[in-house]
């Protein structure tokens, strides 16, 4: 007597088992469900996102201007920072990056690389972002 020799696919610690002609006769949705839920659980696993590195200095930092880039491609490994905040009044530039890292404390704990590109006062943005706006465009 032959016996079906079925797979198992572990989630997680749960295991589960999956019975190979379901498969072939395209009962696909079973694993179309283990597929989504080892996505979501990858997810978990791998890194924090945009969304949360932004939250997070918003509610420490609370910034006049915030730009995250993720350059991992969505992993949540590598971010860009661009900030402005009136926390960083008469700080050097070295305590102004101390002060996002102890912002993103949690994060930095999956993030493997984090590049301050800008951590300036209000004060150093303005003309900056003014000077921006009254540089004349020449139309060809």
């Amino acid at each position: 007597m032959n016996r079906v020799r079925r797979e198992y696919i572990r989630i997680g610690s749960r295991i589960h088992s999956v019975h190979p002609f379901r498969v072939i006769r395209g009962h696909t949705k079973f694993l179309q469900i283990i597929a989504a839920q080892t996505f979501k659980q990858k997810e978990r696993e791998m890194g924090v996102s945009k969304e949360q590195v932004e939250a997070s200095l918003t509610s420490k930092l609370n910034p006049v201007h915030l730009e995250v880039i993720d350059t991992s491609g969505g992993c949540g490994a590598s971010f860009v920072v661009e900030i402005v905040s009136e926390q960083f009044e008469e700080k050097r530039l070295l305590e102004r990056h101390r002060i996002i890292n102890a912002a993103l404390e949690e994060e930095m704990k999956e993030i493997h690389a984090l590049s301050i590109k800008k951590a300036q006062t209000p004060q150093q943005w303005k003309p900056i972002s003014q000077l921006s706006e009254t540089i004349p465009t020449t139309e060809a």
